[in-house]
């Protein structure tokens, strides 16, 4: 992530430095390039990114989906005592 930001930024720069030449007009743009750029490079890496994000966290994600089953099992009076939510319910 750091080599993706490290290079956004030396684009701006080149950006600032070749189309610049100290104009007004071209220097009221400048702070819309960076959104352009990252806009740009990040949509095209994207699916990439979802796609490390997920492999790396799978374990994680699959124990969540496991206990959300879990919970769903449980009965909801059942459930809110085991949370604490409610300490003394009775009917």
């Amino acid at each position: 992530m750091e080599s993706i930001l490290s290079l956004i930024n030396e684009i701006i720069n080149v950006l600032f430095s070749d189309f610049n030449y100290g104009k007004s007009e071209t220097r009221q743009l400048m702070p819309f390039a960076r959104k352009s750029v990252e806009k740009y490079i990040f949509s095209r890496l994207h699916s990439i990114m979802i796609s490390i994000y997920r492999e790396k966290h799978r374990v994680d994600d699959e124990n969540f989906a496991k206990k959300a089953l879990e919970f769903q099992q449980v009965p909801f009076l059942k459930l809110l005592k085991s949370l604490e939510v409610i300490c003394k319910l009775k009917f």
